[in-house]
Formats: C-alpha cells, structure tokens, sequence
C-alpha cells in the first residue's frame, strides 16, 4: 500500500509518500501550491516504485480528487508524467484509488503529518521541478501581477 499528501504552511510546500509502511517527505520551492505538492508525491512515490523490483500488487491512495478528474484531461505536465509511469509500469500492478482526507486510517495519517513536517524543513531538499512545470509557474505568478 503506498499513500502520498502534499502540504503548505503560510510559506513553505512539502509533501510525503510511503511504500509498505517508509515514509519519505520533501520540502519543495515555497511558491509551490498544495495541489504541486500533492502532484509531486504521486509523482515521487510511482518514481520509486519504478526503482523496486517487481512485487506484484501497489496500491496507491490520494486523497487529491482532483487529480483523478485530471487523468481524463491531462493538460498539466506533472500529470502527463504521472501516466507516463502509470503506462510504463508494466511489470508491476499498479492501481490509483481516491480515499477521502481525514478517514481515521493511521497510515494516511502519518503521511499527512510527515507532510507538515515537510514544510519544516531547514532547506528545500526536493528540486526536481521539471523545467516547463517552473515556466508555468512563473507564468501564473506574471498573469497575477498583471491583473494586481
């Protein structure tokens, strides 16, 4: 089972993912949102589950619905990404489901507060923003000022 939750304080993103009960989390660039920082942890955790060897069976639980409405319009690269692995995980069963945030299920529970940890980091310790996810970013941040 491996779940993933994406976090932001007033100022820092983070997010977390585990595998069979391993917890990893990330800070990333603060002007990130939360929806970024969840992508990223769908994204980190199906990364290494590529990196395992075939074991039959994962199943992923978000609780970004979102996403899941996105796999039928996939406009963002983060997401494209995604179903890039999510199509190339041919050794392996992978299985996305949605799961409802704040559901009493301990596992989820601490991968959402590893999440919060996450935005504590000292030091941004995730950088692998694809580039054109960066120039979307920057774009948003240019159309807000504009319209400030």
């Amino acid at each position: 089972m491996c779940l993933t939750d994406g976090s932001k304080s007033k100022y820092e993103t983070g997010y977390a993912y585990s595998i069979s009960g391993s917890i990893i989390l990330y800070r990333i660039r603060n002007i990130a949102s939360v929806h970024t920082a969840e992508l990223m942890a769908i994204f980190s955790c199906l990364s290494h589950i590529t990196q395992l060897p075939p074991r039959g069976r994962y199943l992923l639980l978000t609780d970004l619905l979102s996403f899941l409405h996105s796999l039928y319009e996939p406009f963002r690269p983060l997401v494209q990404r995604i179903l890039l692995i999510l199509r190339s995980l041919t050794a392996v069963d992978c299985e996305v489901t949605f799961i409802g945030g704040h559901i009493n299920l301990p596992e989820h529970d601490a991968v959402n507060l590893a999440a919060k940890q996450a935005t504590s980091l000292s030091r941004i310790t995730d950088n692998s923003y694809p580039p054109i996810v960066l120039r979307n970013i920057i774009s948003e941040i240019m159309i807000l000022q504009e319209n400030l």
